[in-house]
């Protein structure tokens, strides 16, 4: 009955942001949790529940999908742990601004294209394939996890080897860029939004070469000879610390998954500073 007698606006419930004791009552009743949502809708989700919103959306760009997935997060926040699309925010550690920002260009294009009851739809499908889904990820714990975690240096040479040089330009990559976009994968998060980035926005030091360094590595058009070489290293990187994230696994178990796949001997020379990585005091 309480959540029959909460507003629902523009595919959100309590939008506005106002404060009520009911308000803490999720939208729906939901198996997950909202430590089960990342900050991002992941691309795979997006492919397999919006591809039907996306058809009817004339003229998307990537930066407008982009804030798509980041409303559905929220969204999806909502539905699982109550309170508003700001209590949302913060628990998926998106600012404010951030998250207003996403929820004005949504509404502006959802509205104007009548495609509302599609965004419901969509979100509502993925809602259920997490409701029954088995292999839920608590992004919550990774994101505690990586909060204050950064690449060892001696991983970030490992990362490295046998690799052309980068140079020492303003937009070569460094320890920091694979730092976080490790984060990026393994939380599912904004990269803008990383703890690193974060920490250098409160120290008043500029993110700019950082930033640069990111786009300039995960752009299409670079994925070539040692950047993709190393953009594929740290997505091999990712998915063993996601893994350790979620398992909470030690050395023993943790050389075994990077020994398992057969021939590749480039594992056998990942393994020790990885397995540092995942089971040392960063974590």
């Amino acid at each position: 009955m309480a959540r029959a007698l909460l507003c629902h606006t523009q595919g959100f419930y309590r939008a506005g942001g106002h404060r009520h004791v009911r308000q803490r009552l999720p939208s729906r009743q939901s198996r997950f949790r909202i430590e089960h949502v990342p900050a991002l809708l992941p691309q795979e989700w997006l492919s397999a529940h919006f591809d039907d919103l996306l058809s009817h959306w004339a003229h998307h760009t990537d930066w407008k999908v982009r804030h798509l997935r980041r409303v559905s997060a929220l969204k999806l926040a909502e539905m699982s742990g109550g309170g508003t699309w700001p209590d949302c925010a913060k628990t998926l550690r998106i600012p404010w601004h951030t998250a207003q920002q996403s929820l004005k260009v949504i509404r502006q294009e959802l509205n104007a294209r009548d495609l509302w009851s599609d965004f419901e739809r969509s979100v509502e499908s993925v809602a259920s394939q997490l409701d029954w889904g088995t292999d839920r990820v608590h992004y919550g714990r990774r994101r505690e996890l990586l909060l204050y975690w950064q690449v060892p240096a001696g991983d970030w040479a490992e990362l490295c080897r046998d690799l052309q040089q980068f140079g020492q330009g303003a937009t070569s990559p460094t320890r920091d860029t694979a730092t976080v976009l490790i984060w990026t994968h393994v939380t599912q998060g904004d990269h803008l939004h990383s703890p690193m980035l974060g920490a250098l926005r409160a120290s008043g030091c500029s993110t700019q070469r950082l930033v640069a360094s990111i786009n300039q590595l995960r752009t299409p058009a670079n994925r070539k000879g040692g950047k993709r070489e190393l953009l594929r290293r740290l997505e091999t990187y990712s998915a063993v610390l996601a893994t350790a994230c979620d398992q909470r696994t030690d050395t023993a178990a943790i050389a075994t998954t990077l020994s398992t796949p057969a021939g590749t001997n480039e594992a056998g020379r990942m393994l020790a500073p990885v397995a540092r990585a995942l089971t040392g005091a960063s974590l």
